[in-house]
Protein backbone atom coordinates (compact mmCIF):
# COMPACT_ATOMS: atom_id res chain seq x y z
CA UNK A 1 0.00 0.00 0.00
CA UNK A 2 2.84 2.69 0.83
CA UNK A 3 4.00 1.99 -2.69
CA UNK A 4 0.22 2.66 -4.30
CA UNK A 5 0.16 5.52 -2.21
CA UNK A 6 3.26 6.98 -3.77
CA UNK A 7 2.59 6.05 -6.85
CA UNK A 8 -0.66 6.88 -7.61
CA UNK A 9 -0.11 10.05 -5.43
CA UNK A 10 -3.37 9.17 -3.45
CA UNK A 11 -4.49 11.99 -0.31
CA UNK A 12 -7.06 10.22 1.33
CA UNK A 13 -7.29 6.24 2.75
CA UNK A 14 -10.15 5.19 3.40
CA UNK A 15 -11.07 2.07 6.24
CA UNK A 16 -14.21 0.40 5.04
CA UNK A 17 -13.90 -1.48 9.00
CA UNK A 18 -13.49 -4.75 10.56
CA UNK A 19 -9.73 -4.02 11.48
CA UNK A 20 -10.49 -6.55 13.69
CA UNK A 21 -11.35 -9.98 13.86
CA UNK A 22 -13.54 -9.99 17.19
CA UNK A 23 -14.08 -12.61 19.35
CA UNK A 24 -17.23 -14.33 18.80
CA UNK A 25 -18.04 -17.03 17.00
CA UNK A 26 -15.32 -18.66 18.56
CA UNK A 27 -12.96 -17.31 15.70
CA UNK A 28 -9.66 -18.15 18.05
CA UNK A 29 -10.53 -21.98 18.53
CA UNK A 30 -11.40 -22.24 14.59
CA UNK A 31 -8.08 -20.48 13.65
CA UNK A 32 -9.47 -17.34 12.32
CA UNK A 33 -7.49 -15.03 14.51
CA UNK A 34 -3.81 -14.64 15.22
CA UNK A 35 -3.32 -16.80 18.53
CA UNK A 36 -4.18 -15.15 21.75
CA UNK A 37 -5.51 -11.93 20.80
CA UNK A 38 -7.99 -9.86 22.63
CA UNK A 39 -9.80 -7.17 21.41
CA UNK A 40 -7.35 -4.61 22.52
CA UNK A 41 -4.54 -6.24 21.31
CA UNK A 42 -6.38 -6.50 18.15
CA UNK A 43 -7.06 -2.60 17.83
CA UNK A 44 -3.52 -2.15 18.64
CA UNK A 45 -2.15 -4.34 15.72
CA UNK A 46 -4.63 -3.01 13.34
CA UNK A 47 -3.14 0.61 14.47
CA UNK A 48 0.68 -0.60 13.71
CA UNK A 49 -0.63 -1.92 10.65
CA UNK A 50 -2.45 1.30 9.19
CA UNK A 51 0.79 3.62 10.44
CA UNK A 52 2.82 1.65 8.53
CA UNK A 53 1.03 2.01 5.42
CA UNK A 54 0.34 5.89 6.22
CA UNK A 55 3.95 6.59 7.61
CA UNK A 56 6.16 5.22 4.96
CA UNK A 57 4.86 7.16 2.47
CA UNK A 58 4.57 10.02 4.60
CA UNK A 59 8.47 9.45 4.86
CA UNK A 60 9.51 9.89 2.11
CA UNK A 61 6.97 12.69 0.58
CA UNK A 62 8.27 14.65 3.56
CA UNK A 63 11.98 13.98 2.98
CA UNK A 64 11.23 14.97 -1.14
CA UNK A 65 9.32 18.17 0.48
CA UNK A 66 12.42 19.12 2.46
CA UNK A 67 14.76 18.86 -0.22
CA UNK A 68 13.89 22.08 -1.25
CA UNK A 69 15.30 23.97 1.59
CA UNK A 70 18.94 23.75 0.61
CA UNK A 71 20.03 26.56 2.07
CA UNK A 72 17.47 27.39 4.95
CA UNK A 73 15.90 25.09 7.21
CA UNK A 74 12.08 25.67 6.74
CA UNK A 75 10.16 27.79 9.45
CA UNK A 76 7.29 26.53 12.02
CA UNK A 77 4.80 27.60 9.49
CA UNK A 78 6.16 26.31 6.38
CA UNK A 79 6.84 22.70 8.34
CA UNK A 80 2.96 22.33 9.24
CA UNK A 81 2.10 23.42 5.52
CA UNK A 82 4.34 20.36 4.66
CA UNK A 83 2.76 17.89 7.13
CA UNK A 84 -0.98 19.13 6.76
CA UNK A 85 -0.40 18.80 2.99
CA UNK A 86 -2.25 15.49 1.35
CA UNK A 87 0.31 14.31 -0.45
CA UNK A 88 2.59 14.30 2.49
CA UNK A 89 0.59 12.95 5.28
CA UNK A 90 -2.86 11.37 3.58
CA UNK A 91 -5.81 11.92 5.27
CA UNK A 92 -7.17 8.82 6.58
CA UNK A 93 -10.88 8.17 6.94
CA UNK A 94 -12.46 5.01 8.37
CA UNK A 95 -15.51 2.92 9.74
CA UNK A 96 -16.56 0.61 11.74
CA UNK A 97 -17.34 -2.89 10.78
CA UNK A 98 -19.26 -5.43 12.31
CA UNK A 99 -16.17 -6.92 13.45
CA UNK A 100 -15.60 -3.66 14.67
CA UNK A 101 -18.79 -3.14 16.29
CA UNK A 102 -19.06 -6.45 18.52
CA UNK A 103 -18.30 -5.01 21.21
CA UNK A 104 -21.08 -2.45 21.59
CA UNK A 105 -22.87 -5.22 23.33
CA UNK A 106 -20.26 -4.78 26.48
CA UNK A 107 -20.74 -1.08 26.47
CA UNK A 108 -17.26 -0.24 24.68
CA UNK A 109 -16.83 2.58 21.85
CA UNK A 110 -15.75 0.41 18.74
CA UNK A 111 -12.38 1.23 17.55
CA UNK A 112 -11.06 3.91 20.62
CA UNK A 113 -7.94 2.07 21.34
CA UNK A 114 -7.24 1.86 17.59
CA UNK A 115 -7.68 5.57 17.05
CA UNK A 116 -5.36 6.34 20.17
CA UNK A 117 -2.81 3.75 19.19
CA UNK A 118 -2.69 5.11 15.55
CA UNK A 119 -2.39 8.94 16.66
CA UNK A 120 0.61 8.19 18.95
CA UNK A 121 2.17 5.65 16.52
CA UNK A 122 1.83 8.68 14.62
CA UNK A 123 2.82 11.13 16.71
CA UNK A 124 6.13 9.24 17.82
CA UNK A 125 7.27 8.55 14.17
CA UNK A 126 6.89 11.86 12.89
CA UNK A 127 8.40 13.99 16.27
CA UNK A 128 11.53 11.18 15.95
CA UNK A 129 11.57 11.81 12.06
CA UNK A 130 11.88 15.73 12.68
CA UNK A 131 14.34 15.20 15.35
CA UNK A 132 16.48 13.01 13.51
CA UNK A 133 16.74 15.80 10.92
CA UNK A 134 17.50 18.51 13.68
CA UNK A 135 13.67 20.41 12.89
CA UNK A 136 12.03 22.65 15.75
CA UNK A 137 9.22 20.75 17.20
CA UNK A 138 5.37 21.51 16.29
CA UNK A 139 2.04 20.66 17.46
CA UNK A 140 2.21 17.18 15.67
CA UNK A 141 -0.38 15.49 18.07
CA UNK A 142 -3.30 18.23 16.46
CA UNK A 143 -2.42 18.10 13.28
CA UNK A 144 -2.49 14.30 12.87
CA UNK A 145 -5.66 14.87 14.69
CA UNK A 146 -6.96 16.36 12.03
CA UNK A 147 -5.68 13.67 9.67
CA UNK A 148 -7.69 10.92 11.01
CA UNK A 149 -11.54 10.72 10.68
CA UNK A 150 -14.50 8.52 12.01
CA UNK A 151 -17.18 8.71 10.40
CA UNK A 152 -20.73 8.56 11.57
CA UNK A 153 -22.89 5.49 11.48
CA UNK A 154 -26.24 7.65 11.39
CA UNK A 155 -24.21 9.42 8.05
CA UNK A 156 -21.30 7.86 6.94
CA UNK A 157 -20.49 10.46 3.81
CA UNK A 158 -17.35 12.10 3.16
CA UNK A 159 -16.41 15.35 1.15
CA UNK A 160 -13.02 15.08 -0.42
CA UNK A 161 -10.71 18.17 -1.19
CA UNK A 162 -11.92 17.67 -4.85
CA UNK A 163 -15.88 18.05 -3.85
CA UNK A 164 -16.49 15.07 -4.44
CA UNK A 165 -17.99 13.01 -2.32
CA UNK A 166 -18.69 9.48 -1.41
CA UNK A 167 -20.15 6.94 1.20
CA UNK A 168 -18.47 4.68 3.27
CA UNK A 169 -20.51 1.47 3.75
CA UNK A 170 -19.47 -1.96 5.00
CA UNK A 171 -21.36 -5.18 4.06
CA UNK A 172 -21.15 -6.52 7.60
CA UNK A 173 -22.91 -10.18 6.17
CA UNK A 174 -20.92 -13.81 7.05
CA UNK A 175 -19.49 -15.24 3.36
CA UNK A 176 -20.45 -12.44 1.06
CA UNK A 177 -18.86 -12.08 -2.29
Amino acid sequence: YPEIILNQKVKTLIGLGDFVAGLKHDLMHRGEIIGSLNETDHQIFAAELVATIIFKPFKKRFEDALSKYTNTKPTVEELKSIVMDPLVLVDFTYIDGNHDGWVLAYGTAPLGTFRDKLTRILYREISALFAAKGLPAIDFYSLIEKKITKLPDFNPVCTLPSGLTFGARHPGMARAD
